[in-house]
């Protein structure tokens, strides 16, 4: 394996968001929102090791493999994100209905993950060693996920209007992070239609970790207390 930039951001932000991962379970295991940041934070630490497995000396069809099962942590992240988002905000029962399109949304994507209308293939790529191919249902894939994050941008917001004090901050670096690991998320699926990346997106996963751990110290993000 050659070890390039990319493949550098990707171990990082596997580090970074799976620390936070157990970080924030162990403040506080038995509150939903916790949990669920925090298996956020695992799907997508998992999600960041793309670019070194196709940085990886492996055969193509065991990358192929490899990258059908990071796919389904990617698959289950705008549900599980959604569902935080909802949670912390106290809007989940009152919006079920919406969470249970979302999780049903991920379900199918799964159980469609190994074939090939979502993932075709793996062709050579300049930045990284191969790439994906997108299947026909790849767009349909991409484009539901960037729903339900705008969805969760939107729900944000409007609570960013009416609160104040610590809550208005919570929410104010809550939506800088998911926008910033948002950004690396678009910059990743553009480079499966062959836009390729300038520099590596898992940069913006780190930062996302970086504002979120900043969120905890400065302004007790999910009630936690360093």
């Amino acid at each position: 394996m050659e070890v390039t930039i990319f493949v550098i951001a990707s171990l990082a932000a596997f580090v970074v968001n799976l620390s936070m991962a157990i970080f924030v379970y162990l403040k506080n295991r038995k509150v939903a929102r916790n949990k669920l940041f925090s298996l956020l934070c695992m799907m997508i630490g998992t999600w960041c090791l793309y670019p070194t497995i196709m940085a990886s000396n492996l055969d193509a069809h065991s990358m192929l493999f490899l990258i059908r099962i990071i796919y389904l942590f990617a698959i289950f992240c705008p549900s599980i994100y959604l569902h935080f988002i909802l949670e912390l905000l106290g809007e989940a029962k009152r919006k079920r209905h919406i969470l249970f399109a979302g999780y049903l949304f991920s379900l199918t994507f799964a159980f469609l993950g190994f074939r090939d209308w979502f993932i075709a293939g793996i062709t050579s790529s300049n930045v990284y060693k191969y790439s994906i191919v997108p299947g026909p249902l790849y767009t349909v894939y991409v484009s539901v996920f960037a729903a339900m994050i705008i969805y969760g941008f939107y729900v944000l917001l409007d609570k960013y209007r009416i609160w104040s004090g610590f809550k208005k901050n919570q929410c104010k670096y809550l939506f800088i992070g998911f926008l910033l690991a948002f950004t690396g998320g678009l910059m990743h699926f553009l480079s499966a239609y062959g836009i390729e990346e300038k520099i590596p997106h898992d940069i913006f996963l780190v930062m996302f970790t970086s504002i979120t751990a900043y969120s905890i110290v400065k302004y007790r993000l999910m009630d936690i207390r360093i």
